[in-house]
């Protein structure tokens, strides 16, 4: 027996292929144009100004080789310390380095609770 088909099923197959070839198109079409809509970017937070670290106040200043003063640390009106250290002495041959001296100017300064102001000269050679 032979499958006949009947007018109204080929007009339902051509008016249907049709469609949906239109609805597989307008599908591609919208995809492709949601793909293309700009992209939403999260606005970059302007940064905070930094605090400044320049230290500020009255400093007592102590020079290269010299002891901190007791009268300075127990002073409620000196602010900090600033102690000049010179590169030679940090580091007195090729590569070796000796903290030695700003440990000790650390070490007794901070329990007075005083700011610490280092001051490294690096020009003129030893007698500078």
């Amino acid at each position: 027996m032979k499958a006949t088909t009947l007018p109204i099923d080929n007009l339902i197959q051509r008016s249907l292929h049709p469609a949906v070839m239109t609805v597989l198109i307008l599908f591609v079409l919208a995809r492709f144009a949601v793909a293309q809509e700009a992209p939403v970017t999260t606005p970059t937070p302007t940064p905070s100004p930094c605090e400044t670290l320049i230290p500020s106040g009255v400093f007592d200043l102590v020079g290269f080789g010299r002891q901190v003063k007791i009268s300075a640390l127990t002073n409620p009106d000196v602010d900090g310390i600033s102690v000049h250290e010179k590169w030679w002495h940090l580091e007195p041959s090729e590569g070796v380095y000796d903290w030695s001296t700003l440990d000790a100017y650390v070490a007794r300064i901070t329990p007075y609770g005083k700011n610490i102001l280092i001051r490294i000269g690096t020009m003129g050679g030893r007698h500078s």
